[in-house]
């Protein structure tokens, strides 16, 4: 079982899109501290309570940037 991300990025940017779509984290503006550090007391909460931290990835998606699923659509390209 993989961890969830905490993004401190761009709430609108490509990177919050894809951690939304994935389902893997949360994201976080840089601009907002104090939302960080909630979210760090919640997961570590969490983490103290369960043991582990829980989050339910959409697998379809993730597996959409495999390093093998990211080879195939460069060659893909490349053979175009």
């Amino acid at each position: 079982m993989s961890n969830p991300i905490l993004a401190i990025a761009e709430e609108k940017g490509e990177v919050a899109e894809i951690i939304r779509q994935t389902r893997t984290g949360v994201v976080i503006s840089g601009a907002n501290m104090e939302r960080v550090y909630d979210e760090l007391v919640r997961l570590y909460g969490e983490w103290e309570q369960n043991g582990h931290l829980c989050h339910e990835p959409n697998h379809r998606e993730v597996a959409k940037y495999d390093v093998c699923a990211q080879a195939q659509t460069v060659a893909r390209v490349l053979q175009s």
